[in-house]
């Protein structure tokens, strides 16, 4: 047996065991699957990971497990001489993190109790102490020394509880920490890189969907002549590239209705989300157009939008509105370019989409102008940020007929 509660202070435990995993994992995540996952998401998944299950005993099922003979000592024998005596071993279920038996809380007596954490004959752990009695001593000396041994279990064990549960509540503000750490890490990495490096090239292997062979690159301006911040943005050519794909996907579905009707904004997004990854590959991360939120298709640095792609299905005119609205109000680059890209599962009359969808879009409070354009089911406008009017933001709007009667 040894002493319990005392191998190592558990807020050194805290320290440099749990909070240096904690950011050992933030860390270990791959930049893909960091970006991918929103904060309350990795912090759900630390906090399930780390939380601490302050011990719990059950003295109501504590049993003997065996006696055996056992000659003693009394400390104040001057003599040293041996006695007959019995050595009782009792176990002590539990539940909770077992490391913490040999922990020593913030506040605690140093009267340490004994036992030792072992496995009994299910695979379960138990703490297990001893109770030695000489024969001859008053019969009621062994549970007496039980209930001491008890005692002082319970006392270290809720002084424990006191620290595990600071902790507990503590571990969502250091993994949010963590996070913000990584993310600022990342976003000055990819500062670097976009301030050293074309930042988008076209993948080898992407589906070609045109005629000819075309290398896609997005070309970073050159910086400002003045100390102004230098703004990145994607160039026409891109714009348009970026267009083509979603263009040439929607036709697809529309071709094929019946493989799309169980899918909602987010299923839909995702296929296009997709094929777009398929055509640009990333520098820096290796997704360049990445999801935020349930319908957004992005590209992004430093947490601000030089492309965006709602998805949204036609359920009427406000949903629109409210998407218009959610794009003037994003920080974004200067002549950020957007798209929104409308499917309509439900509505027989699809001409009646068709024109009330241009008068939605002319009317919001933010529209400018509309913009010259040639391809059918499509329109684009330009519109001023939200929050500054010098910004001009280019909206795209895709409609797309994705409707089944009843019999199909």
């Amino acid at each position: 047996m040894s002493n319990l509660f005392n191998d190592q202070k558990l807020s050194d435990y805290f320290e440099d065991t749990i909070i240096a995993n904690i950011k050992k994992d933030i860390e270990s995540l791959s930049d893909d699957q960091f970006l991918a996952s929103s904060d309350e998401e990795l912090i759900v998944y630390i906090f399930s990971k780390y939380e601490i299950i302050p011990l719990q005993i059950f003295e109501d099922a504590m049993a003997r497990s065996q006696d055996e003979d056992c000659p003693i000592r009394y400390h104040s024998d001057e003599h040293k001489r041996l006695y007959d005596g019995v050595k009782f071993h009792v176990e002590l279920p539990f539940t909770g993190d077992s490391k913490l038996w040999y922990l020593r809380p913030s506040h605690c007596v140093t009267h340490w109790p004994e036992g030792s954490v072992q496995q009994n004959e299910n695979g379960n752990y138990i703490l297990v102490f001893d109770i030695v009695v000489a024969i001859g001593q008053d019969p009621e000396t062994s549970n007496k020394l039980v209930e001491e041994n008890l005692k002082y279990i319970k006392l270290f064990i809720n002084e424990q509880r006191k620290d595990v549960e600071r902790f507990n509540h503590s571990i969502k503000k250091i993994t949010q920490n963590m996070i913000d750490i990584r993310r600022d890490k990342l976003a000055k990495k990819n500062a670097l890189i976009e301030a050293f490096k074309v930042p988008l090239k076209r993948s080898p292997n992407a589906p070609d969907i045109s005629k000819l062979p075309i290398r896609r690159r997005l070309i970073k301006p050159l910086p400002p002549a003045s100390n102004k911040l230098i703004e990145y943005g994607i160039s026409d050519d891109h714009f348009e590239y970026i267009l083509k794909v979603i263009r040439h996907e929607g036709a697809t579905y529309e071709s094929t209705p019946k493989m799309f009707k169980m899918l909602g904004e987010e299923g839909l997004r995702d296929i296009i989300l997709a094929h777009l990854n398929g055509h640009y590959q990333g520098d820096a991360t290796g997704e360049t157009f990445r999801k935020n939120g349930k319908t957004d298709i992005r590209i992004e640095f430093e947490n601000r939008a030089a492309f965006v792609g709602e998805c949204k299905v036609w359920r009427g005119g406000k949903e629109i509105s409210e998407a218009i609205e959610q794009l003037t109000g994003y920080l974004t680059w200067r002549d950020c370019k957007t798209a929104i890209i409308i499917f309509n599962k439900k509505a027989k009359r699809f001409s009646e989409i068709q024109e009330k969808l241009p008068e939605i879009l002319r009317t919001h409070k933010n529209y400018l102008q509309a913009v010259p354009n040639q391809s059918s089911g499509e329109w684009r406008y330009i519109f001023k940020s939200r929050d500054d009017e010098g910004r001009h933001i280019i909206i795209h709007v895709f409609l797309f007929d994705l409707y089944l009667n009843q019999e199909d």
